[in-house]
Parts: C-alpha cells; sequence; structure tokens
C-alpha cells in the first residue's frame, strides 16, 4: 500500500487541480472517487491485475516524468 494511504489526506488540503498525476501504485478505486468528487480527472496508469480498466490519458502522463525530475 506504501504512499497511496497518505495521498488522499494530504491532497485534501490542497486546491483541487484540474488533473492529478500519479504513477500506478496509486491506481485505486478509492483515490480515484476521491478525485472525481472534487473535480479533479485522475491521470493515473491501469495497474495491471485491474480487471475493469478505466480510461487514461496516456499524452497527458509522459508529462508527469518532466514535474518529477523538476522536483
Amino acid at each position: 500500500m506504501g504512499d497511496i494511504r497518505a495521498a488522499r489526506g494530504l491532497l485534501a488540503n490542497l486546491p483541487a487541480p484540474a488533473l492529478c498525476a500519479a504513477d500506478t501504485a496509486y491506481d485505486s478505486n478509492g483515490l480515484r472517487s476521491f478525485l472525481i468528487s472534487r473535480g479533479t480527472l485522475p491521470v493515473i496508469p491501469n495497474n495491471p491485475t485491474r480487471k475493469h480498466p478505466h480510461p487514461f490519458d496516456d499524452t497527458a502522463y509522459k508529462l508527469r516524468n518532466r514535474i518529477e525530475r523538476t522536483i
């Protein structure tokens, strides 16, 4: 479970962005629902074991690497 346990609590205190890009480790129904309820589009690749994949914007996800390298 790693960092995903803290993700919702950390994001709840921030203004809701239009997109939230995260890696596969953050692929959970709970986090996706939380983001969508705030008006944020999750840009999270589906875990390979997911039986019912969610839509995924591959182009937006590729930009995540630039942000990660900047931080």
